[in-house]
């Protein structure tokens, strides 16, 4: 796995000096010089990764950096995904070109031994993969899904690849995951837990996920939900897949169009999982945007908000602790919360709705 770095080309060293030269004709001082260096050692990062490799290259050679990402990606699918996973279980090996794709880091067990894990290399990347195999089948996400939960490496992986899969059901409308109602424990902020034995709850289908079909709309927060509409039809995925509380959402009238329903989508394989309070403030620009769209079509509908965790159907019992300020300053915001439940075991589901490109 050690790597030296490439070599500075010529042509890097005369790219870098045509930098300072302009820098300097512009009378920059040598603290506007290394803060130009960080700008782009920072956008290095975000696009490849923290490897020392890309980092270098995406400062000196951005276009070549690009170009090999590029072509490690451009042949990846699910079971190349898995080989790359079974050959490090095995030696501990990442050959070419998977080191363009996925990293290593050490995680901390409960032992004397770390243990390692596999993940993306950036959330650039992640998403760059997310859209090459978008057109897999269900059937290989399931079994992706399924070698990946089962390979203590892989572990992050899997959820990855259960998000894919959780977002393909749900914007094809659900039909078969099972929905249950969670319960608070009443502190501040609460944790919400299926208390079961519960009998799935299908009185909110209408209202949840849209209709099979649906198209998919990307929003990137940092430049505002302005193109968020209340046309029917549209499943919203968050751009970063790190969204500090969700990572999709709906917005749906009821029958009689008393209601607007923005449903929150959270995937997780987590038997626990928490959020961040920033997600707040992104739920209350959607629903304060329905708002401002309500009145201009002059609606008295009332927007309502309601929370689905969506997790694998294998744990008898899923917690979602909220973060702080549920009873507080989000409390405008608070509605049911719910655990939709999706079977994953590869030979005991059906055939789940095929992929339909956005």
């Amino acid at each position: 796995m050690k790597q030296s770095l490439p070599a500075l080309t010529l042509t890097g060293i005369r790219r870098i000096d045509v930098a300072l030269k302009v820098l300097r004709t512009a009378g920059r001082t040598v603290d506007d010089v290394d803060s130009a260096f960080e700008v782009l050692v920072d956008n290095a990062i975000e696009e490849f990764g923290f490897a020392p490799r890309d980092v270098y290259l995406g400062v000196l050679n951005l276009p070549k950096a690009r170009d090999d990402h590029k072509d490690a990606l451009h042949e990846l699918n699910y079971s190349k995904l898995q080989a790359i996973v079974r050959a490090f279980h095995k030696n501990r090996l990442l050959e070419e070109p998977s080191h363009h794709v996925v990293a290593v880091h050490p995680q901390e067990s409960g032992d004397s031994h770390d243990t390692w894990r596999i993940t993306f290399k950036s959330i650039m990347i992640k998403r760059s993969a997310a859209e090459l195999m978008k057109s897999e089948e269900v059937r290989n996400l399931r079994d992706t899904y399924d070698y990946f939960r089962k390979t203590p490496e892989a572990s992050i992986l899997a959820g990855w690849v259960f998000e894919a899969m959780a977002h393909r059901l749900l914007f094809s409308g659900w039909r078969g995951p099972t929905l249950l109602l969670m319960e608070s424990d009443l502190q501040d902020p609460p944790t919400f837990s299926v208390n079961p034995p519960q009998p799935p709850n299908t009185s909110l289908q209408s209202l949840g996920p849209p209709p099979a079909g649906a198209s998919v709309v990307t929003v990137n927060f940092a430049d505002g939900v302005g193109h968020v509409t209340l046309d029917k039809g549209k499943y919203y995925k968050a751009a970063v897949t790190n969204n500090p509380l969700f990572d999709s959402f709906t917005i749906d009238y009821d029958l009689d169009e008393s209601t607007v329903l923005i449903s929150i989508f959270q995937m997780t394989i987590s038997i626990e999982h928490k959020g961040s309070p920033q997600g707040y403030g992104i739920i209350r620009k959607i629903k304060e945007h329905v708002m401002e769209l309500l009145e201009n079509a002059h609606s008295s509908a009332q927007v309502k908000v309601e929370y689905f965790l969506v997790c694998p159907g294998v744990e008898p019992r899923y917690w979602w602790t909220m973060p702080v300020g549920w009873n507080g300053t989000a409390a405008d915001l608070r509605g049911n919360v719910f655990c939709i439940r999706i079977p994953v075991a590869v030979r005991r589901v059906h055939s789940l709705p095929t992929l339909r490109p956005s």
